[in-house]
């Protein structure tokens, strides 16, 4: 009878649908305030609901109440509690959404009198719905087949879990007889649990055998066949929960992959336990089902600071201290060093800012120095320039600026320096303010020692009202340098210098 895949295959079937049930049903009925995505809303309602299920299942075995006429109702009354914390939370919005149900059924009462009357016909209003949204479901996966290297990576992930399955639950199906000789102590403590007995042969964390407790009084087979199924989902959840979080972690879903693919199929070879110890059904295996996950909840909460993260996390260590004491010394020893390298990224990149910041300031400090310094030399030039014309001719004075012409690359704040001359030559004070002779030839020795290109100086005249007036201006590239074109243009070019 064991030897058949198909009296294996009906068990499993009934076995799957009750934790379906206690895991992914009641879940989504209690823990409506789960976010994230839809892998971590799976995987957080899975910790918290399994936590539920042990300290209950405590409760209930302690009062001697461990039975479904007592369970269900505790999963209804712990659902009308969440339900009301949550609408008393939301009383505003509730409101609201209760509002627009009602409107939103108002309308449909026409219309069902117009049914009834036959004044309206809802099959087209229907059809055109259905066609939409199967319109919409085949773009959404022709958009998905398009993507090759994604259908192949997912081909991967479905052939290594499907061959972790086959592996691990091929014994269970085939054999009667359960993996290792500590599946019969597990199997012993499942019946002293139905029994409504705790800590039968001495303090030791029950919670893996509450949590078997439920599958057999909610899938009504017998502890046999819940102790042989459960070793090997167990890995299979150990395998998910892996790929979670490194794929998660990584950023990759092919680095998820190969440590799934590790796990199932090399995890002997490097000195892990075997895929016998990995299918075999203990408590502790059942514990490391929550390291990963767990591990993954405290890295984002510590992360992101999200709260329902932080439930998640705390809730998967408490379940796996209820079930194994090494499992939550490994969640709880790697949660603190999460939090160590959290504290000493933070202070390493605060470090990293200080010094940005010292370096910034002190970058703002040498250039206020280095424009002060040249507003110096500038303005004593200038003295210099307007000393030195009264008694030097302009072809001499030019010819000695454009002998210091500078061959090097222009400086990257030509234009902020420009910007600062043009200041200093408005001054009131200054020596050269309202003398284009003097500002020009600032402005041309200026460019010359950057080693500006292009840059001629040209001097004008213009005949006003009977009265030569002259004028003097630089042309940078041929156009006309902090001056204006219509300005320039009323005066006659005598004299021009420089490229």
């Amino acid at each position: 009878m064991y030897a058949e895949w198909t009296h294996g295959f009906v068990h499993l079937i009934r076995y799957g649908s009750a934790f379906l049930f206690l895991l992914v049903f009641v879940p989504r009925l209690i823990f409506h305030q789960a976010r994230g995505d839809l892998a971590e809303r799976i995987v957080g309602r899975f910790q918290m609901m399994t936590l539920l299920l042990i300290g209950l299942g405590y409760a209930l075995v302690a009062i001697k109440l461990f039975e479904l006429l007592a369970i269900i109702p505790a999963f209804i009354l712990i659902a009308l509690a969440q339900g009301a914390w949550r609408n008393r939370r939301n009383k505003r919005s509730m409101k609201q959404e209760e509002a627009n149900d009602e409107q939103q059924v108002r309308s449909y009462i026409p219309k069902v009198y117009d049914y009834l009357e036959r004044k309206y016909n809802p099959w087209p209003e229907i059809k055109a719905s259905v066609m939409e949204r199967i319109s919409e479901a085949t773009v959404a996966w022709r958009s998905r087949l398009r993507h090759l290297p994604t259908m192949v990576e997912a081909a991967i992930v479905l052939f290594v879990f499907a061959a972790a399955a086959y592996i691990r639950f091929a014994d269970a199906l085939t054999h009667a007889a359960p993996a290792m000789s500590d599946s019969y102590v597990t199997l012993a403590w499942i019946k002293y649990v139905n029994q409504r007995i705790l800590f039968h042969d001495g303090i030791y964390p029950q919670g893996f055998h509450i949590f078997m407790g439920y599958l057999v009084k909610f899938s009504f087979l017998d502890p046999l066949y819940i102790l042989k199924y459960t070793g090997p989902l167990d890995s299979m959840l150990t395998m998910a929960g892996m790929y979670f979080a490194v794929s998660r972690w990584a950023g990759s879903r092919t680095a998820g992959t190969v440590a799934a693919a590790v796990f199932c199929f090399l995890s002997g070879i490097i000195g892990w336990s075997d895929v016998e110890r990995q299918a075999a059904t203990n408590a502790q295996e059942f514990a490391f089902v929550f390291v990963f996950p767990t591990l993954y909840f405290i890295h984002r909460w510590l992360r992101d600071r999200v709260r329902w993260a932080l439930s998640a996390g705390v809730a998967g260590m408490v379940a796996a201290g209820l079930v194994h004491t090494l499992a939550y010394a490994y969640c709880g020893g790697d949660s603190c060093r999460l939090r160590c390298r959290r504290r000493a990224d933070r202070a390493r990149r605060d470090r990293f800012r200080s010094r940005c910041c010292r370096g910034r300031a002190r970058d703002v400090e040498v250039r206020r120095l280095r424009l002060a310094a040249f507003t110096a030399c500038y303005m004593a030039l200038a003295i210099g320039l307007a000393c030195l014309l009264p008694w030097v001719k302009l072809p001499r004075l030019l010819a000695a600026i454009e002998a210091r012409r500078s061959t090097e690359a222009p400086v990257a704040d030509v234009h902020t320096e420009i910007a600062l001359l043009d200041r200093i030559a408005r001054c009131k004070f200054f020596v050269i303010r309202n003398n284009c002779l003097k500002k020009s030839l600032l402005f041309y020795y200026y460019l010359l020692q950057t080693g500006v290109t292009g840059v001629a100086i040209h001097l004008g005249v213009d005949k006003r009202g009977g009265k030569l007036a002259g004028h003097c201006w630089l042309t940078l590239n041929g156009q006309v340098f902090q001056d204006t074109e219509q300005f320039v243009s009323n005066y006659k070019v005598i004299y021009t210098s420089g490229e």
